[in-house]
């Protein structure tokens, strides 16, 4: 099995205007095991992300947008760990969000149980992409999250994407 996937092409914004009261920032999979040195599936680099998410959470939390974190879950005998080591064990330390980018006590956090952060969570509803149409702001792990979403969401990323070198470009209410 292949450990390489190919990524759709998408386009960079320098710049994104967004309605604060309309606007999601959606955090997908910021967690210890994704992220952080001894982490089970550290994605390289991925820790380089955190201060340009933070920047974002920022922005969103300063215009009072709503923000929403997907957060990988399994239990004993998950048939995922049969693909991938086992990872983000509910409750343990690999599980929890980074904590430089921990969620406030008013920001919905989503367990999931796929790769994918819309499938089968209240993300993938009907009424809130009527809700939230065209105004759904992505920092996070997996570009493939967004894989069925693109035509209501946008990538906001500078830099070359090869590095991996994400810094928060100019995000105005």
């Amino acid at each position: 099995m292949s450990r390489m996937i190919e990524i759709p092409q998408y386009h960079l914004h320098e710049e994104v205007r967004v309605t604060p009261a309309r606007t999601a920032l959606v955090v997908v999979d910021m967690q210890n095991d994704f992220v952080r040195p001894g982490g089970s599936l550290c994605v390289p680099d991925a820790e380089a992300t955190i201060p340009a998410i933070g920047t974002l959470l920022d922005l969103a939390r300063t215009h009072g947008m709503r923000v929403v974190y997907s957060q990988d879950t399994h239990r004993d005998g998950d048939p995922e760990w049969q693909i991938w080591p086992e990872h983000a064990r509910e409750g343990s330390w690999g599980w929890q969000i980074v904590d430089a980018l921990a969620p406030a006590e008013n920001e919905t956090v989503l367990p999931k149980v796929r790769y994918d952060a819309f499938y089968g969570t209240p993300l993938d509803h009907p009424r809130l992409g009527r809700r939230h149409a065209g105004d759904l702001r992505h920092g996070g792990q997996h570009l493939r999250a967004l894989h069925g979403r693109q035509r209501r969401a946008s990538l906001v990323r500078r830099g070359d994407p090869a590095r991996r070198d994400l810094r928060a470009g100019p995000v105005r209410p």
